[in-house]
């Protein structure tokens, strides 16, 4: 029981932080639902292993999604600025905003076409390695 008021309570704080600038919510195991965090600046979800569905985020500005293994698309970020991956993701390309992609080597080559559709629409991307 103490781990579902845990939760709970995790849950109830992260819905009513919704309007701070930047928020770092890294290794948030347990979390699940980040859709009132709509109007964050810059979200750290970095090994927030439960989070799926970021589509609500689309007023992002700078995002982390480090060993975020259920997150699976980024397509509808489209005011994502900086965006940091170590996974494949889809979508990246209609991220038409995008001034800085951090990836690490080994999901560049795994996400070659789509990088490269990437900086075909969006030629002030800039791309970093981790």
């Amino acid at each position: 029981m103490p781990h579902a008021v845990s939760l709970a309570l995790q849950e109830w704080v992260v819905s009513n932080l919704g309007s701070v600038h930047t928020l770092n919510l890294s290794n948030c195991e347990n979390l699940k639902d980040v859709g009132d965090l709509g109007s964050v600046h810059t979200l750290d979800l970095s090994y927030c292993k439960n989070i799926s569905n970021i589509s609500m985020l689309s007023l992002l500005h700078t995002l982390n999604l480090r060993d975020c293994k259920n997150i699976k698309d980024v397509g509808n970020l489209r005011k994502l600025k900086k965006i940091i991956i170590n996974k494949k993701v889809y979508g990246l390309y209609l991220l038409k905003e995008l001034e800085e992609l951090t990836i690490t080597k080994e999901c560049k080559l795994k996400m070659k076409r789509e990088i490269k559709k990437l900086k075909r629409l969006n030629k002030k991307v800039e791309i970093k390695f981790i």
